[in-house]
């Protein structure tokens, strides 16, 4: 029996989160989990320190106490190490790789984002990784592009075909058809990509409806303003 760890950074409900809990449950029984985040929040088992929370730079002393955390949790038998997987997700997610590297447990390191400011914490989480005992998984290739990942296995996030009804083609405001409905749900943030999307539209060769559906994020003015000339365009 396996055990994989999970390491989210934010404890939320969000697209890793649903990756992580959709996986798990069609890897089951071959594996146990258990779900380690930063803060906590509805599916946490087990909690780390969130300092960013209250100021964004405190993320350069929230690192290492975290990595200290991992350890104490490790001696308390609160998190496994011995015959475990340590599968960390987000670029910037540096606490449980280097843990991970001082106990010697192999990582899968996932990659959500496409957002290069991160690419400096990538480097440096980089560093600790051992060739023979870690993978890298991009949610797509876009993904890959923007780290500059050149090891790296795709893993695409899933869908629940249960819940998306595919229709013949997209509605207008008017009601009239107007070929493909693409529907964006994310907050606009650098993070959700919504630039990548609207990058590849201008390929598009088809008519097709965007709609963006997601709040207004106050720090984050200035890529709803692009979001909507782009789209215009």
């Amino acid at each position: 029996m396996i055990r994989v760890v999970h390491f989210l950074m934010d404890p939320r409900i969000g697209g890793p989160q649903r990756y992580v809990t959709s996986i798990s449950a069609v890897l089951r029984p071959a594996l146990t989990t258990m779900i380690v985040t930063t803060g906590r929040g509805p599916i946490t088992e087990v909690a780390l320190f969130n300092l960013r929370q209250w100021w964004r730079p405190l993320y350069v002393v929230e690192v290492p106490l975290n990595v200290l955390l991992i350890l104490v949790l490790l001696v308390l038998g609160r998190v496994p190490a011995g015959g475990s997987v340590y599968d960390v997700h987000g670029s910037a997610n540096l606490a449980p790789l280097i843990a991970a590297w001082l106990l010697k447990v192999p990582v899968v390191w996932h990659f959500h984002e496409t957002y290069s400011p991160l690419k400096m914490y990538a480097n440096v989480g980089r560093r600790f990784l051992r060739p023979d005992a870690s993978a890298i998984v991009a949610v797509a290739h876009g993904v890959a592009r923007a780290f500059d990942l050149s090891r790296y296995t795709v893993i695409y996030p899933p869908v629940d075909l249960a819940f998306w009804k595919r229709s013949s083609g997209g509605v207008s405001d008017s009601g009239e058809t107007s070929g493909f409905h693409i529907v964006c749900v994310g907050n606009l943030n650098p993070l959700k990509g919504q630039d990548v999307l609207l990058d590849a539209l201008m390929e598009f060769k088809h008519p097709f409806q965007l709609t963006m559906v997601g709040a207004t994020l106050d720090s984050q003015r200035n890529m709803q303003s692009a979001s909507m000339q782009e789209s215009r365009v």
